[in-house]
């Protein structure tokens, strides 16, 4: 078996991921903590069923223009558009946004987004920020669903939002899994509510199948017990939309890279 010959700290896992139950306990875990990232998000509110539509970039604010959203923000014009249903994350997969005018107290534009399960919505918006005056439509069809209508009290916000990521790593000659958390703010003691406090994406890694990447989009719960700077000790509860779940705990140092940046393979 092809690992680290030191034990650099515990991970314990067991659940499912996409069907296939994953188990995992080791000493040879290893926790990589990346330099906190900053994100502009405007959330505003549509007029179905108490949805909003939430809009992130990275690093930099939104501005006049089109942006191109993606999975992955990569480059100053590419975003990340998710609808929420109350606390239920659907991201949006292809499409875009355009900013007609932001003038420091509002926004204007419109969107177009598609979604992995095929639906499609389309709309504008001219908002004001923190008050229950804006107007927002929205066309096309939710979850085979056909949806039309404009309302004209929409709540807005604009926030700048500081997250904090770390990974739990594993890695032997035949499998490879990381799971890669965010948490809102600074990273300490606490526990964090997902997917609204905190985030988690389950990789798996191996030699007899494609790599797998899914976000637990459903209610959980990320414990951190212990915190330093080289140092984490805590326990998760994750659940996925697809009707996976995957808990455990985990008590491994941290490896501090420079930089922002993705966790990669080992």
């Amino acid at each position: 078996m092809i690992r680290g010959t030191i034990p650099f700290g515990r991970i314990d896992l067991e659940g499912t991921c996409q069907g296939v139950p994953i188990s995992l306990h080791t000493d040879y875990g290893l926790g990589v903590k990346s330099a906190p990232e900053t994100w502009h998000e405007l959330k505003f509110q549509l007029n179905w069923d108490s949805k909003s539509v939430s809009i992130s970039t990275h690093s930099l604010p939104l501005f006049v223009g089109t942006f191109t959203i993606t999975d992955e923000v990569i480059s100053p014009d590419e975003i990340e558009v998710s609808l929420w249903d109350v606390s239920l994350e659907h991201k949006a997969s292809r499409g875009s946004i355009t900013i007609t005018d932001c003038a420091g107290v509002g926004m204007t534009g419109s969107f177009n987004l598609s979604f992995p399960d095929g639906s499609t919505l389309s709309g504008s918006f001219n908002l004001t920020f923190g008050s229950s005056s804006g107007q927002t439509s929205v066309q096309g069809t939710w979850q085979g669903e056909p949806v039309s209508g404009t309302t004209f009290s929409a709540y807005s916000r604009l926030k700048l939002q500081t997250i904090s990521p770390f990974t739990l790593m594993y890695c032997d000659d035949a499998f490879q899994m990381d799971l890669w958390f965010s948490v809102c703010g600074d990273l300490h003691p606490g526990d964090f509510a997902m997917p609204m406090q905190a985030w988690v994406t389950l990789h798996v890694f191996g030699d007899t199948g494609p790599e797998v990447g899914v976000l637990a989009d459903l209610p959980g719960t990320l414990s951190i017990i212990e915190y330093s700077k080289d140092y984490i000790r805590g326990s998760y509860t994750a659940n996925f939309s697809g009707g996976d779940t995957i808990t455990g705990t985990f008590s491994v140092s941290l490896v501090n890279p420079r930089g922002p940046q993705s966790p990669q393979r080992l």
